[in-house]
């Protein structure tokens, strides 16, 4: 990357950092409105300030210009401020969830939390299937997590963990920033003067650049889990950088960008098994859409990428063995698209394939259709294919970094596209001007908010009444060894104490589901009562996660522990959350039984019946 480019991205990663600073200082307010001003007048305070905040930097520049104000400039201005106004509801509200000191806000943070407890306690990430306690992907992003935590003194807390995840989002942001800049060069050339847009843009616009891609990088449609401890958040920034290395090459053809991008699919394979598929995307470019054509240049970085690749594989495979192999490709692999729900995901983000085409068509022209159509196609086939593996499940989170992707090149094209802020005779046409830049705004703010997941009210997603399921977990634990007492989901009870448990609802859901799981151990374990108590929820319903009726064969586990352990007790669901702004209401806030060994029980006669 050449100097000029350095100082760009530095000049991105300004305005990333002072936009994030500033919403989130919004954030905060809202947040102090909502604890010390109630009721109806506290929401009138929510929806004021950020009314305030939208329009604000449009006013102000109006106010400044006075009749020398130009149209273009001021919409411009009131999509900056309606953007930050939008991000800080979203800070808002994540504020709560990243807040709670525990991990069962969705089904992976127990396992994340998991594979960082066995990293400190110097076990195995990956175990024998038996001990159902291990997770499906690879350990990068649970480890640079850990890494960074520990830098910061804070190497068990939940919320820094979290609001690392944060941090991974904004560093992808800053890189899409620069991307969309990148693409407006390569798009308009350096004799194209039919935009006043060109490399160094507005302010207005970087702000507009920032507020709309941070909205796309975290939108509740196709990136809902991006602040949970997941492997999202990272595999998101490594697919962003990725991205952007292929834009750098489309415009320098640079050997030392080729070398950057050998890394990527070894790199990208340990923080997500997905993203060693940006090999093949890289060689689909340089086969059949790089300009000019070298095969020489395809063969190479074939061959030694996918060395590189196979390297990181074998690294761990000589780490944990077969079972690496096992979690991270067999379990997955019995995972099938169903091909109607993948047609239902097509349509449900129809909006971001409206961005990516919207983008092309307002950025392609003859004279550069030939490098930007490749990159375009690039970005077409993996959200293709992200449409299409999504069919595996009925969640859209695998389409996050290509629907980012999409939002690149809306913007650049928005960017593009937008009315010269200057008119030639501006009393004659001032008038014209002020609509043509109604007309751009309204465009823009329809396209970006119809669909896109990126709309949301400033309420508290989360009920109060967590932190009284949060206490009444942990007084189930008080007194008692950990070790003894098995929650199904949450690992934040055994962290301090570096237990590592086994018989997780996540591990043996995953593969029951698929009927690819040896039980034996968990049936064994339950059948001679190893556990001193057990806390599990939607136990005796139709959705028990040990033994659901939706799986091709019953587990048995539900009858076992009928006969095995008795309820003594139940902690309450949490209440309905007061909003749901989003689309991420965490499921593990459901009503806990409390089971103990039944006295009295002789052992079972036959193990093998149990797992059978």
């Amino acid at each position: 990357m050449s100097s000029l480019q350095t100082v760009a991205l530095r000049d991105a990663a300004k305005v990333g950092v002072a936009g994030f600073v500033c919403t989130a200082l919004v954030a905060a307010g809202l947040a102090g409105i909502h604890e010390f001003v109630p009721g109806t007048t506290g929401k009138l305070a929510r929806y004021g300030i950020l009314a305030l905040l939208s329009g604000l930097p449009a006013l102000i520049y109006g106010i400044r210009q006075g009749s020398k104000a130009q149209p273009t400039v001021g919409f411009m201005w009131l999509l900056a401020g309606a953007s930050c106004a939008g991000v800080a509801t979203y800070l808002f509200g994540v504020s709560f969830y990243i807040a709670y000191p525990a991990d069962f806000l969705m089904w992976s943070e127990t396992d994340f939390v998991n594979d960082i407890l066995k990293f400190r306690a110097g076990y195995p990430i990956f175990s024998a299937e038996a001990n159902n306690e291990s997770y499906t992907y690879t350990p990068g992003s649970q480890l640079v997590t850990y890494l960074l935590a520990s830098l910061t003194g804070q190497s068990t807390s939940l919320p820094a963990m979290r609001t690392i995840q944060l941090v991974y989002t904004l560093a992808a942001v800053v890189i899409a920033m620069h991307t969309t800049k990148r693409l407006i060069t390569l798009g308009t050339g350096p004799n194209d003067n039919t935009s006043p847009l060109q490399f160094n843009i507005s302010k207005a616009a970087e702000i507009t650049l920032f507020g709309l891609l941070f909205l796309f990088a975290t939108n509740s449609l196709t990136n809902p889990f991006i602040f949970n401890l997941h492997n999202d958040a990272l595999a998101q920034l490594v697919s962003i950088a990725a991205f952007a290395l292929l834009v750098e090459y489309a415009h320098s053809r640079d050997r030392k960008i080729l070398i950057a991008m050998l890394f990527v699919p070894a790199v990208g394979f340990l923080v997500k098994q997905n993203l060693a598929l940006w090999g093949g995307y890289y060689c689909v470019y340089l086969l059949l859409l790089d300009r000019p054509r070298s095969l020489k240049r395809v063969i190479l970085y074939g061959g030694i990428a996918f060395a590189m690749l196979c390297a990181a594989i074998g690294v761990c495979y000589l780490a944990w063995g077969d079972d690496f192999a096992y979690w991270t490709f067999y379990v997955l692999s019995k995972h099938k698209s169903v091909p109607a729900r993948s047609v239902q995901h097509l349509i449900d983000v129809r909006a971001y394939l409206v961005l990516g085409f919207a983008g092309a068509v307002m950025l392609m022209r003859p004279r550069n259709f030939d490098r930007m159509f490749g990159l375009w196609f690039v970005w077409l086939i993996i959200m293709l294919l992200a449409i299409y593996t999504g069919g595996i499940n009925f969640m859209r989170h695998h389409m996050g970094p290509a629907s980012l992707i999409a939002g690149i090149w809306f913007m650049a094209g928005l960017l593009h596209a937008w009315p010269a802020s200057e008119v030639e005779n501006a009393e004659r046409f001032q008038l014209e001007a002020w609509v043509r830049g109604a007309i751009a705004a309204s465009a823009a703010l329809l396209l970006a908010g119809s669909g896109l997941g990126i709309l949301r009210t400033p309420k508290p997603p989360l009920h109060a009444d967590a932190y009284r399921y949060l206490a009444a977990i942990d007084a189930e634990f008080a007194g008692m060894d950990p070790g003894d007492v098995l929650l199904d989901l949450g690992s934040y009870v055994y962290l301090d104490s570096n237990t590592v448990m086994k018989d997780r609802a996540s591990p043996i859901g995953e593969r029951g589901s698929t009927d690819t799981g040896d039980l034996s151990g968990v049936i064994e374990r339950f059948d001679r009562q190893a556990y001193s108590k057990l806390l599990l929820r939607n136990y005796g319903s139709d959705n028990f996660w040990y033994d659901h009726p939706s799986w091709p064969k019953a587990s048995g586990i539900q009858s076992l522990l009928d006969a095995r352990y008795e309820v003594v007790g139940r902690i309450p669901a949490v209440a309905e959350p007061q909003s749901l702004w989003s689309r991420t209401a965490p499921y593990g806030f459901g009503e806990i039984s409390v089971l103990v060994p039944r006295t009295g029980l002789a052992p079972t006669p036959s193990k093998e019946s149990a797992t059978d």
